[in-house]
């Protein structure tokens, strides 16, 4: 699990957090929808929204939009949140 961790370090932030906002999309709509139009625009919507959030976040801890994992990950030690 070790190496996972360091490997996601090397991410954007905001993508991983686009990344997990398109899936949750596409399998909600998945599961409610059957159409192939659907399915993308579902995708589009989520990653734009989570990458938004994911931007929003890290404006919030003073890092740039393009930070990474890592970057984040020492944001949220600095301030106690993580362990």
């Amino acid at each position: 699990m070790g190496s996972l961790n360091k490997s996601l370090d090397n991410f954007s932030y905001a993508g991983v957090i686009a990344a997990l906002g398109a899936f949750g999309f596409f399998l909600g709509n998945l599961v409610l929808n059957f159409g192939l139009l659907p399915l993308i625009v579902s995708l589009v919507i989520g990653a734009g929204l989570g990458w938004l959030c994911g931007v929003w976040v890290l404006k919030e801890r003073r890092l740039p939009a393009s930070a990474t994992m890592a970057e984040m990950k020492s944001a949220m030690k600095q301030d106690g949140a993580a362990k």
